[in-house]
């Protein structure tokens, strides 16, 4: 995925929780004949998505490796 870009996905991430926590999301809907529906979205893994979006955007690491060490005894 490298054309993303990682900020402006995390912001809309962002807004999508935001719409589903204050409740805002659609279930269902009508138009005529024409019928959409719309699913509760996992919330753990929308908020994974947002840690992993910001993370990238920010360029620091987060995890570092252990260094092993000589100890000679």
């Amino acid at each position: 995925m490298p054309d993303i870009d990682h900020c402006a996905e995390a912001v809309r991430l962002r807004a999508l929780l935001t719409a589903i926590i204050s409740g805002d999301g659609v279930q269902q809907a009508r138009f005529g004949e024409d019928e959409v529906r719309y699913f509760q979205a996992d919330k753990t893994e929308l908020k994974q998505a947002i840690a992993y979006h910001e993370g990238l955007c920010s360029g620091k690491r987060r995890r570092f490796a252990a260094r092993g060490k000589f100890r000679p005894y």
